[in-house]
């Protein structure tokens, strides 16, 4: 085999170039990117620093407001976890039970107000 025809085919094999991307942004993939975004990062994926899907600018907004409302779920629950198990937290003594509760809920707020940030962020961000 010539040489030329050795180097011919390993440019078949070449990976397209980043401009020749399709960049998406439907709600679908906005979803699916939130879902691998959360099983490959989360989950303890070590190999696997920062997940990020070939999303466009308006697929990137689409995917904040969906993240958006699953930290405000998040604060949600967090903060009616003590009504949940009201009937555990009162055998504990009183400054525990206190101690539990505004962590609890300082978190929730947290949580609560990065949630509303981010979805004021992709609001304020106007489509293109």
């Amino acid at each position: 085999m010539s040489k030329k025809k050795h180097k011919q085919k390993k440019k078949a094999k070449c990976y397209h170039p980043e401009s020749q991307r399709q960049l998406k942004s439907s709600w679908g993939a906005a979803v699916q990117s939130c879902v691998k975004e959360h099983y490959l990062n989360v989950r303890g994926s070590h190999f696997i620093d920062c997940y990020e899907d070939d999303l466009s600018e308006e697929g990137l907004r689409k995917k904040d407001l969906i993240t958006g409302p699953r930290f405000i779920l998040l604060a949600v629950l967090l903060g009616l976890l003590p009504v949940w198990v009201w009937e555990d937290i009162l055998q504990w003594p009183a400054a525990e039970r206190i101690i539990v509760v505004i962590i609890l809920e300082a978190a929730a707020v947290g949580i609560g107000i990065f949630g509303l940030r981010i979805i004021v962020d992709a609001v304020r961000r106007k489509p293109r």
